[in-house]
């Protein structure tokens, strides 16, 4: 089911209002090349589009954005393509949350080389001299996630001290004695994408034969809040109202934020949700161009796609034409195979092999889409977690 563009076109506004209020900041504008006049140009500018398109409008409302494009799925996805880019580009650009501000603080050094070499100790794949910067992208996170813990512990701990000419005041409640804002999370999660999986192949891993990794475990969600209806996150020290425990897994792996691009020349490298993360390697890097001229070629990229159409069908096309062929020859992939697994390489294989024996040592192990989203990103949480010290989360539920 596609995610609704009303869901992205107010996230989008939500996050131009973001960078608009903290560029009144002076701390973040001198980190920012823009002008507090050119944002809300922009921000004005898409109030605008969104508004007359009715893209802020939810799908009951007849004149919204989703009702009108029911019948024209291909421009419904080609928009929330467009509104997802527009939010990669605002989350870039903006310093607008801690991490950025815990990466850009002086004051807080940690030394990578010793995550970097966890990276290494614990998936030997990547010690491999061509997967090395993947070692390197991967520590280096664990290290910036160690930064982003202590700075938001400290600003907790400096807003919690005593100011002595005030005098000591006592708290009406155990959470009034903090100065943390309050971020609530809706009951709605985020809608996963669709992949359709392929039948076709014989080869699929039915059992994926993974056993879960105990050397990090987020607390449940019992122990942190205590029966409590809202809580301090250890993590970043918001209050939180979160009742269930897969949305207390979700915000702390959003403050975390395990997941990293797994391909080299990528600029946009870190995601603190999964779904966001793998949407963008599909977006971008997992996909294969289909011509639909001669509808037995599949491409692996689009550059090689665009070359094919330039030499066997241009005559005649525009450069307008062009674009648009390449934007319909895109498809997702519908399998991957286990052994291609970046972090751990063909450990996954073997063990899917070891939980379906039915597959012959001839055929290639297949995984859905989710599977292999699941699994790879169960790595990177394992690495995320391994920024937290020992009793860290237990320490400060206490």
């Amino acid at each position: 089911m596609q995610r609704p563009i009303a869901n992205s076109a107010i996230e989008c506004g939500q996050l131009f209002n973001e960078f608009s209020s903290l560029l009144h900041d002076a701390q973040c504008e001198r980190r920012s090349a823009l002008k507090q006049a050119a944002v809300e140009d922009q921000a004005g500018r898409y109030r605008i589009w969104a508004g007359n398109l009715g893209a802020l409008q939810r799908l009951s409302l007849t004149s919204s954005l989703d009702h009108r494009l029911r019948e024209s799925p291909k421009v419904a996805i080609q928009i929330q393509d467009l509104l997802n880019d527009l939010k990669d580009a605002l989350r870039n650009a903006s310093p607008r949350d801690r991490f950025a501000r815990a990466l850009a603080s002086k004051q807080i050094t940690f030394d990578e080389s010793y995550d970097i070499s966890h990276v290494g100790h614990k998936f030997p794949f990547l010690a491999k001299p061509e997967n090395m910067w993947l070692k390197e992208r991967l520590g280096k996170a664990i290290t910036q996630r160690r930064q982003y813990l202590r700075y938001t512990r400290d600003h907790r701990e400096k807003l919690d001290r005593v100011d002595p000419e005030l005098g000591e005041l006592q708290p009406t409640s155990a959470l009034a004695s903090t100065l943390a804002s309050t971020l609530r999370l809706g009951e709605g999660e985020l809608l996963e994408t669709n992949f359709e999986d392929g039948q076709s192949q014989t080869s699929y891993a039915l059992s994926l034969g993974e056993e879960s990794d105990e050397n990090h475990q987020l607390p449940p969600l019992s122990e942190i809040a205590k029966g409590a209806i809202t809580f301090e996150c250890p993590l970043c020290w918001t209050i939180q109202n979160v009742r269930k425990e897969s949305s207390w897994r979700k915000h702390a792996f959003s403050d975390l934020r395990p997941y990293v691009c797994t391909f080299e020349k990528c600029d946009v490298k870190i995601f603190s949700d999964r779904h966001e993360w793998f949407h963008h390697e599909f977006r971008c890097h997992r996909a294969q161009w289909l011509c639909n001229f001669c509808q037995s070629h599949n491409f692996k990229s689009m550059e090689l796609f665009k070359r094919h159409l330039q030499s066997q069908h241009a005559q005649g096309m525009t450069n307008d034409q062009l674009d648009a062929l390449l934007d319909a020859g895109r498809q997702p992939i519908k399998h991957l195979a286990a052994s291609d697994c970046p972090i751990c390489g063909h450990e996954w294989e073997k063990k899917l092999r070891l939980a379906n024996p039915e597959i012959s040592e001839e055929e290639m192990v297949i995984v859905t889409p989710a599977q292999y989203r699941r699994h790879v990103g169960s790595h990177m949480e394992q690495l995320a977690l391994f920024a937290l010290p020992r009793g860290y989360l237990e320490d400060d539920a206490n």
